[in-house]
C-alpha cells in the first residue's frame, strides 16, 4: 500500500510538471507525500528545485490532511477492538552518559562521508543511521527531552515561516490552483486505493485509509484517537513509511535527480 501511494503521488508529478510548467526536480519533491522536512533539505540541496512550490505543496497537504481526512474517517468510523500498551522509554536527560557522546561525534563524521561521496540529503541520513546502529548494537533506547522537541519544532516553523515568506511574491492564482488540485487527487486517489486493498483484508476502511492518508504521523494519530482507529496499526504504517521514504525513496530519488541533471548537461 506504502508503495502504491508513492507511485501515485509520483505519477501526479508529471500533471504537476504540466500545470506549473516546473522542473522535474521540483515536482518530485513535491509530490512524496508526508515528509515536508526531508523534502525541504533536498530542495535547498538540489538548486534546480523551487522551494517555494515544495514548501507550499507539502504543507498545504498537511492542511487539507487535517480537513478532509476527519471528515472521510467520520463514515467509516469502527470502533477499533485492537489497543496498543504504552511502552515507557525514558528520556536522554535521565539516563546520559558520557559514552552517548559518540552519537553526535559519530554523525558528523558519517555526514562528512556521504557528503564526499556526494550522497543525497546526508544532514539527515547520517543522524538517522547512526541512531539506528547504535539501537540494534547497545539496546539502550531513548526519546528526547520535550523540551528538545518543542524547541525543534519552533525552530523549524520560523526557518519555514521565512522561508515561505521570502517568496510569496512568486505566487499565482495558477500555482495555488495547481496544489490544491494536486493534493485533492492525490487523497482522494489514496482512498481509491485503501478500496481495493480492502477488498484483500479484514482491516476496518477507517484504519486502512489513515494508515495511507498522505499526512504527517502526529495529525494522523490525532484523527486515530477521535474516530476509535487502532492507532498501533495507523502508527506502524506511518512509521514503516517514514522509514521507507528516507532509507530508500530519498536516495533514489537523489540519484535521479542527478541523473537529469547529467541528462541535461550532455
Amino acid at each position: 500500500m506504502t508503495i502504491l501511494v508513492l507511485l501515485l503521488s509520483l505519477a501526479l508529478s508529471r500533471l504537476f510538471i504540466y500545470l506549473t510548467g516546473s522542473t522535474p526536480e521540483t515536482a518530485v519533491l513535491a509530490s512524496v507525500p508526508g515528509a515536508l522536512s526531508q523534502m525541504l533539505i533536498m530542495a535547498e540541496e538540489e538548486k534546480r528545485a523551487d522551494i517555494l512550490l515544495v514548501t507550499l505543496t507539502q504543507m498545504s497537504r498537511i492542511i487539507l490532511i487535517v480537513l478532509i481526512v476527519p471528515f472521510v474517517s467520520g463514515f467509516f468510523k469502527p470502533a477499533s477492538e485492537a489497543n496498543a500498551l504504552p511502552i515507557e522509554v525514558d528520556y536522554i536527560s535521565t539516563i546520559f552518559t558520557p559514552q552517548m557522546l559518540i552519537i553526535p561525534l559519530a554523525a558528523l563524521v558519517l555526514i562528512y562521508l556521504l557528503n564526499k561521496i556526494k550522497f543525497p540529503a546526508s544532514l539527515m541520513l547520517g543522524p538517522i543511521i547512526v541512531l539506528i546502529i547504535w539501537n540494534l548494537t547497545t539496546g539502550i533506547e531513548f526519546s528526547l527531552d520535550l523540551a528538545f522537541i518543542n524547541v525543534a519544532q519552533i525552530l523549524f516553523g520560523i526557518r519555514i515561516g521565512l522561508q515561505i515568506a521570502s517568496l510569496m511574491t512568486q505566487l499565482n492564482k495558477r500555482l495555488i490552483f495547481s496544489i490544491l488540485l494536486q493534493n485533492l487527487i492525490l487523497i482522494f486517489g489514496t482512498m481509491f486505493i485503501v478500496f481495493v486493498f480492502q477488498l484483500f483484508t479484514t482491516h476496518q476502511f477507517n484504519d486502512l485509509f489513515l494508515s495511507a492518508a498522505p499526512g504527517g504521523l502526529g495529525q494522523i494519530i490525532v484523527i486515530a484517537i477521535e474516530t476509535g482507529g487502532n492507532i498501533a496499526m495507523i502508527s506502524s504504517y506511518h512509521i514503516f513509511r517514514i522509514f521507507f521514504i528516507i532509507i530508500v525513496v530519498v536516495p533514489i530519488v537523489g540519484y535521479y535527480l542527478k541523473y537529469l541533471n547529467k541528462k541535461r548537461a550532455k
